[in-house]
């Protein structure tokens, strides 16, 4: 029997035939970005000023802003926090829920989850295994044994590439602890720099207040299997 295909089918069957070559090619895209450790969201954010979002940052590093917030004590993303509203992100959820991470406020009386927990900041500006409110442009991760080593030219690149090339001031590094499931700590980058030919990434901290060089922090600090978060602000 001779089965006589109309021209409407054969559009049906070229159709059917590009919509799954476009659902691979996306499968495809989504491996590429997993194994890269990079994971883009839908905000570019460009309203976000780099420059106020620095400057409070010099202002406030080695103090504490208490007629607009409050010291949390373990005050290190807290003050991640007083930076991106500085440079015009706006509170979201005021007064709402404090576990939820899609609330991201405070006052001089305290502040939410997600504006004073490093973990519960990644949720909000980013991902934890891929669940999170997003509202960053994009975050990258590394793990911090491919950026420790002296004299390796794979690790100087893994370090320019990932890192010097990517973050600008304003932006947000974190820590996430494997072994007790946890994101520890939040630094908000000020510059990068070329000092005595040596890249430096200058970042500003609260609870062990002050300036730190992102390299020699991770170098005497952090542990090889620890994952640094690179949460990039605005799409520039």
């Amino acid at each position: 029997m001779i089965v006589m295909v109309g021209k409407n089918s054969k559009n049906e069957i070229k159709a059917m035939s590009l919509k799954k070559k476009s659902i691979t090619l996306m499968l495809l895209v989504t491996m590429i970005v997993s194994s890269t450790g990079i994971a883009v969201y839908a905000d570019s954010n460009s309203s976000y000023n780099r420059s106020l979002a620095a400057q409070y940052a010099a202002e406030w590093v080695n103090g504490y802003n208490l007629a607009q917030y409050y010291d949390a004590g373990v005050d290190c993303t807290n003050f991640a926090s007083q930076c991106l509203k500085a440079g015009g992100m706006s509170m979201t959820g005021y007064g709402g829920n404090y576990g939820n991470y899609n609330n991201w406020y405070a006052g001089t009386g305290g502040g939410s989850a997600a504006w004073e927990s490093a973990h519960s900041f990644r949720y909000h500006w980013g991902n934890v295994n891929g669940t999170g409110r997003k509202r960053g442009y994009r975050m990258t991760t590394i793990t911090a044994g491919e950026i420790k080593p002296y004299n390796n030219a794979t690790a100087d690149a893994k370090f320019t590439n990932s890192v010097y090339n990517v973050v600008k001031p304003g932006d947000i590094i974190q820590y996430y602890n494997p072994s007790s499931n946890t994101t520890t700590h939040s630094q908000v980058v000020h510059r990068t720099s070329v000092e005595s030919g040596e890249l430096k990434v200058s970042m500003a901290q609260h609870t062990d207040n002050g300036w730190k060089n992102f390299r020699a922090y991770v170098r005497g600090n952090v542990s090889d299997n620890v994952i640094i978060c690179i949460i990039k602000i605005k799409n520039d």
